[in-house]
């Protein structure tokens, strides 16, 4: 590699030697931010904070929990509905109506 001066390549060699280019080490790169925000490496978009989801409706494990839930919202007509079919616990859903 010649530089754009007018030395040869052994005078250019004489001034800057091969192992003043080598990195000392390896950086990580972002890391004092990924510590900062408490990000884990190399997950992406694996992590569920940056995803925009519709909020869900709310659900229940037992009726009583979901009835009084609905009275305490103020809602006097409603339907409990279990949505897992044939398993013995229960996930129940108050649908207005």
């Amino acid at each position: 590699m010649i530089p754009f001066f007018s030395n040869t390549n052994k005078e250019w060699e004489k001034l800057y030697k091969p192992q003043d280019f080598k990195p000392k080490s390896m950086v990580k790169v972002h890391t004092k931010s990924k510590r900062k925000y408490s990000h884990a490496t190399h997950l992406g978009s694996a992590r569920p904070e940056h995803r925009n989801r519709k909020p869900r409706p709310r659900t229940f494990t037992s009726e009583e929990t979901a009835k009084k839930w609905a009275e305490s919202q103020g809602i006097k007509k409603y339907e409990l509905k279990n949505l897992r079919i044939g398993t013995k616990d229960k996930k129940i859903r108050v649908i207005a109506g």
